[in-house]
């Protein structure tokens, strides 16, 4: 991008309009939730790498906030910013040895699972979406739950790129989404509910 301009949108090409203002509250935002976006690409990067080079199987979840708009318009930014950092420390703690959660940006996640397959990556994508489910958020105006829908998707030998893995668990997302939320997807359609 040409200096000044917008930051791209997501996987779309889109630009999103910013202002100087809103980046750097996103960048503060970042901060205060203290997860690692720069350095998530380069670790998927690598991953996906070493799953090609040594044909092991390598799944990503991605992880949406359910109604995360609304809790911003009736709560506040603060307390959106405290429901983020819940979320992120839920599927930090609830993320088993090798499982690399991440922040996507937005209300959204990503666990990378290296050594995983599809199945296994469901498993550990349902434990996660009942341990956020379960969590008991306190802050300001807000004293509840909030619930997520995930998408995961295993790479597999006709996908050519990184891209195609993220689109998949993206796809999977907007499956979990349109089928009621607070759910599991996966690529190719098969979903889980509580």
């Amino acid at each position: 991008l040409a200096a000044g301009s917008p930051p791209m949108g997501r996987f779309n090409g889109v630009l999103d309009p910013l202002t100087e203002e809103e980046l750097e509250v996103t960048d503060l935002r970042e901060l205060i939730l203290g997860v690692l976006k720069e350095n998530q690409r380069a670790k998927l990067e690598q991953e996906w790498d070493a799953a090609v080079r040594n044909n092991r199987p390598l799944s990503l979840i991605m992880v949406d906030i359910d109604h995360f708009k609304k809790v911003n318009d009736v709560h506040g930014h603060d307390i959106g910013d405290v429901v983020l950092k819940e979320t992120a420390n839920v599927l930090k703690r609830s993320s088993r040895q090798g499982e690399e959660p991440a922040r996507l940006g937005g209300e959204e996640f990503l666990v990378i699972c290296p050594n995983s397959t599809l199945a296994q990556a469901q498993a550990c994508a349902e434990r996660l979406r009942a341990s956020i489910e379960g969590n008991t958020i306190r802050g300001g105006t807000f004293d509840g739950h909030v619930t997520a829908s995930l998408g995961v998707c295993e790479r597999t030998g006709a996908m050519t790129s990184l891209d195609a893995l993220i689109k998949g668990a993206d796809e999977a997302v907007y499956a979990a989404k349109s089928g009621g939320r607070n759910r599991v997807c996966t690529s190719g359609g098969a979903a889980s509910a509580p």
